[in-house]
C-alpha cells in the first residue's frame, strides 16, 4: 500500500472535505476511560471502508473516529492542491492508469 496515496490526510486547509459517511466510524470500540480522539480523514483503498474492522490496522486507525473522504474529492480537490507539490498527484494517476490497463487486459482475455 502506498502510504503517500492512502491513509490519513491533513484537511486543515480545506473548508469541508466531501466524506462518504455522515458520522465517524470506529474499527474497534475505544477502551472505556480513554479520552475521545479527534476524527481522522482518510483516503482508503476502494472496498476497505466496507470492512473497516478488518482493514483499520493497515491505516493505524482502529480506535480513531474516521471519516472516509470521497474518491472524487480526493482526486479533484485534495490532490491538485496538496499532492501536486510532492509528486503524489502524478503517482496516483500512474497507479490508476495501470489498474485500468490491467482490467482492460483481463476483459480482452475474457476473464
Amino acid at each position: 500500500m502506498d502510504t503517500s496515496l492512502y491513509g490519513q490526510l491533513d484537511v486543515s486547509a480545506f473548508k469541508s472535505p466531501a466524506v462518504a459517511n455522515t458520522r465517524p466510524v470506529f474499527g474497534h470500540e475505544p477502551q472505556s476511560g480513554q479520552s475521545p480522539k479527534a476524527p481522522a480523514y482518510l483516503h482508503v483503498i476502494p472496498g476497505h471502508e466496507s470492512k473497516w474492522s478488518a482493514t483499520c490496522r493497515l491505516y493505524q486507525a482502529c480506535e480513531v473516529p474516521v471519516y472516509f473522504v470521497k474518491e472524487a474529492w480526493f482526486v479533484h480537490v485534495y490532490l491538485p492542491s496538496a499532492g501536486s507539490h510532492d509528486g503524489r498527484e502524478q503517482r496516483y494517476r500512474e497507479v490508476m492508469r495501470r489498474a485500468r490497463d490491467e482490467r482492460s487486459a483481463l476483459q480482452d482475455y475474457g476473464e
